[in-house]
């Protein structure tokens, strides 16, 4: 989502912001607008200044964390499959959700075999990561 466009108005972001509120959205990228020389854009009236932007990035960027938190805690308890793609502790879910893996008596990372579907136990999930640990006796 642009924010900050030549025209956007509070009222406009406003709306923007509540729309995406009310949406089932598991992930959003944001970013500002930002004017370049020679584009059509750069001309037009409403620019919107650096103070504004950065405030309505924000608010995206912050609903974008309670949006992706509220679709990871979903999983919260469930084994899903989690795909090892290289050498590592992580892996992707099918819900496109990277999973910190560990192992099935620990808490601590553990490394998985590359390019493998592993099962896994969604275990925490926060604002910056969902960990699941590794289910051996559970195969998918």
């Amino acid at each position: 989502i642009i924010v900050g466009f030549p025209g956007e108005t509070d009222r406009r972001f406003e709306t923007t912001h509540a729309h995406l509120s009310a949406m089932p959205i598991s992930y959003l990228h944001t970013f500002s607008y930002s004017a370049r020389r020679q584009t059509a854009a750069a001309g037009f009236d409403g620019q919107v200044n650096e103070a504004d932007k950065k405030r309505r990035s924000q608010a995206l960027i912050e609903l974008a964390q309670e949006k992706s938190l509220a679709y990871r805690r979903r999983f919260m308890g469930q084994t899903v499959p989690v795909l090892v793609e290289q050498c590592g502790t992580k892996g992707l879910s099918p819900h496109f959700i990277p999973v910190q893996l560990t192992g099935p008596d620990t808490d601590h990372p553990v490394s998985a075999v590359p390019n493998t579907v592993v099962p896994v136990t969604i275990k925490a999930v926060s604002i910056m990561s969902t960990t699941g640990q590794l289910n051996a006796s559970n195969p998918l």
